[in-house]
């Protein structure tokens, strides 16, 4: 049995490569089983962070009784950031700044259940963008897209801001992140909001030939 057939029955975390800044973009996602980046466990990979502990929380926070609620919580792994830490990454950000990567990145994973997930980020803080979605295998020579009922949730300025102040800052607003559903077809675009984080969720069509 090759190496791609044998790991072809994990699950399957995909980088994605993404084309040039333009308003439209086109995200393949490299489906080939044998190109999978990483296999992951959820219940040691995902887990909970809590931000902006301030002076003196740590001494209320770090109580048995509060410990034992978070354990029992199903969080996994909990992670915690001082206000200290925080303020070294404000001291080191430069508005002016621009990143070097892609402005519109992704990354796919192939779920146990058979659906896929697909992590799309728009680093844009000003533009929101456009984006049509196909799954390529590159060993059958062959290409998917979305087909079918899809899960939209996104996470981006509509849903959260900070607004600093004397007292350390406020957010509003706070969430909880916008939740959709769309019936996607072939060549469906996928709309981006400005600074966001969208997570999409379905089944894809049957492979054709068309790999790139």
């Amino acid at each position: 049995m090759s190496a791609c057939k044998t790991r072809a029955a994990v699950l399957i975390l995909v980088g994605v490569a993404v084309v040039p800044l333009a308003r439209a973009q086109n995200i393949r996602v490299d489906a080939t089983p044998c190109h999978a980046a990483n296999t992951i466990k959820p219940t040691e990979a995902l887990g909970a962070g809590i931000d902006r502990l301030p002076y003196g929380a740590a001494d209320k926070l770090f109580v048995d009784d509060t410990i034992k609620q978070i354990l029992s919580a199903g969080w996994q792994t909990v992670t915690y950031r001082q206000n200290t830490e925080l303020h070294m990454e404000a001291w080191h950000w430069n508005p002016q700044g621009t990143w070097s990567d892609p402005v519109v990145t992704s990354y796919a994973v192939l779920r146990p259940d058979g659906q896929w997930s697909l992590l799309v980020v728009n680093k844009d803080q000003e533009n929101a963008h456009t984006v049509t979605i196909a799954f390529d295998d590159a060993e059958k020579k062959t290409s998917a897209m979305f087909a079918g009922p899809l899960s939209v949730t996104t996470f981006g300025k509509a849903q959260y801001a900070w607004h600093p102040n004397l007292n350390g800052g406020t957010a509003d607003s706070d969430g909880p992140a916008a939740k959709s559903s769309v019936n996607a077809e072939p060549r469906t675009k996928f709309a981006l909001p400005a600074a966001s984080v969208t997570v999409l969720r379905g089944s894809v069509s049957a492979p054709k030939p068309g790999s790139k």
